[in-house]
């Protein structure tokens, strides 16, 4: 099923949901999960948010229960939720399939590098990528050409190097800052690789934007962009690939709204996660 589909369902059962006279805290809780749903890229992210929205739903539910004599339900907006995991957990488990590292998708990645011809989306020692390629041997071609002289660097990126795969920290990002009730909306992406001491070491650098924050309610525009980075090495060593020296960083934290900059670096700094 389509994700912008089961996202505008979502959305329209969590609308008919607060029309009527609710709990308080059950409102808050079903407005905060619409404005993740809408900012969900991927049936992973959905899947995630629904069911932190769902055990957010029955812990109140418990805390309710504890202070009263007879039982409170999770009532429809718990029904709309389960249902809602249901039918997009076997989505997410196909995403997470074909974007793992065990099982390269070479299709997106030269699906990803045709998508952004303005020569800003790819950099390779300070060549942009400006052209149009149909298989992974042009993609290599291009990488040789741009001074990726390591023939096993070169498959890595041809193997590995699509936006499902290398921003799978920044959907967890953005799925830990949506947790803590600051919703971001992504703007574009950038990647650069470049030489490093010998021919075999890659400096890599990857950037997440985002051009606009909801936080307690109100939308932010966000300039200059908010930025999630996530840095790190490609080493080749007699044939195997290795990732060293991975970080994540964030750049232009100051465009967010001051309550909401705290909270975004808590989730940064939650990210304890080995690439």
């Amino acid at each position: 099923m389509a994700l912008s589909f089961e996202k505008e369902r979502l959305t329209k059962e969590i609308d008919r949901y607060l029309t009527s006279k609710r709990d308080a805290g059950k409102k808050v809780i079903a407005n905060n999960c619409k404005a993740s749903i809408a900012l969900a890229l991927n049936h992973r992210e959905l899947l995630a948010a629904l069911e932190a929205y769902r055990a957010e739903l029955l812990r109140l539910v418990d805390k309710k229960n504890a202070k009263r004599w007879f039982k409170h339900k999770p009532g429809e907006l718990d029904k709309i939720l389960e249902k809602g995991i249901e039918r997009i957990r076997i989505y997410a488990a196909n995403e997470r399939r074909i974007f793992s590292v065990d099982k390269p998708n070479q299709d997106l990645t030269v699906r990803d590098w045709n998508r952004h011809r303005d020569g800003k989306a790819y950099v390779v020692n300070g060549r942009p990528f400006t052209g149009s390629i149909s298989s992974i041997d042009e993609l290599d071609g291009f990488l040789r050409s741009a001074g990726i002289q390591r023939a096993r660097l070169r498959e890595y990126l041809c193997d590995y190097a699509n936006q499902d795969g290398l921003f799978s920290a920044g959907h967890l990002f953005v799925g830990i800052c949506g947790r803590r009730d600051v919703h971001m909306s992504f703007a574009g992406m950038r990647h650069v690789y470049r030489k490093g001491r010998n021919l075999s070491q890659l400096h890599c650098r990857d950037e997440a934007w985002f051009n606009a924050a909801i936080y307690e309610g109100a939308t932010y525009p966000l300039e200059p962009v908010l930025k999630f980075v996530q840095l790190y090495d490609l080493v080749e060593n007699n044939g195997e690939v290795s990732i060293v020296e991975s970080r994540y960083e964030l750049e232009n934290l100051e465009s967010l709204p001051e309550g909401a900059q705290d909270l975004v670096r808590f989730a940064l700094g939650s990210m304890n996660i080995d690439f």
